[in-house]
């Protein structure tokens, strides 16, 4: 088991997740409500011309995306997006 699967037998560090929640979206300017799923998670499949996966990504709640892997899984192909925007450097 990784670290992270040992928090599944500690429910303290579930509740200590979701108590600091709102803290950690206030820092980061995040605004939304508490209505709905909030479990379901998304990602991102980028598919090259030739149909074929480049890249995914299965989002993790909180953690920014990985913007410049995408860029690079993007113009592996060639640059077919030139309309990508510039990584926001931090």
């Amino acid at each position: 088991l990784t670290w992270g699967s040992w928090n599944l037998f500690r429910p303290f560090s579930w509740w200590s997740g979701f108590k600091d929640m709102p803290a950690r979206h206030k820092a980061k300017n995040v605004e939304g409500n508490l209505v709905g799923e909030g479990l379901v998670q998304g990602g991102i499949i980028v598919v090259g011309p030739d149909g074929k996966v480049v890249y995914t990504y299965l989002e993790k709640s909180g953690s920014p995306l990985p913007l410049e892997e995408i860029r690079t899984a993007i113009l592996s192909f060639g640059g077919a997006c030139k309309a990508l925007p510039e990584p926001v450097k931090a």
